[in-house]
């Protein structure tokens, strides 16, 4: 289980337990919590092992992905309602995106030198929440530059 696992786990018992007093957290400090525990994940130390794409996360409909350069900390945060290995071809990202700032860092560093994370979902709202926090939470160090509608007001 990854920190960002962890992290989650802890605030949804933290949630769960705030709720069962009978206080409604705001989405705000969801936001946050979520933030805080994409930081944490961040913040551990890169592999630069390209990942087994027949792992059953690659292969789960309805996600939120995000694609980090382990070598400068910048990332790419997407959504399908499709499998990653759907969206991309047997999982093959760098083959098929169009971003000009990922495919110069990508020719700097190869495709080796960049992780892929796979957040699962539950619906498309979830999905739609989830991109939106986690670009919010790493703009300044985002490849995404044109805000979905969930996160207008960035640029």
């Amino acid at each position: 289980m990854s920190s960002f696992d962890n992290a989650i786990e802890r605030i949804n018992a933290m949630t769960d337990l705030i709720e069962t007093k009978g206080v409604k957290l705001s989405e705000r400090i969801i936001l946050e919590l979520i933030k805080v525990a994409h930081k944490e994940y961040l913040d551990e130390s890169p592999s630069t092992a390209m990942p087994d794409f027949t792992e059953p996360r690659f292969n789960t409909p309805m996600i939120v992905y995000s694609i980090q350069n382990t070598q400068n900390r910048r990332v790419y945060i997407g959504k399908t309602s499709r499998s990653f290995c759907v969206r991309y071809k047997d999982g093959h990202w760098w083959e098929e995106h169009h971003n000009s700032d990922l495919a110069h860092d990508l020719s700097k560093y190869g495709y080796a030198n960049f992780s892929v994370n796979i957040y699962l979902c539950d619906n498309k709202e979830q999905m739609d929440s989830m991109e939106g926090a986690l670009i919010r939470a790493n703009w300044n160090f985002s490849y995404n530059r044109i805000p979905e509608p969930e996160v207008e007001g960035l640029a």
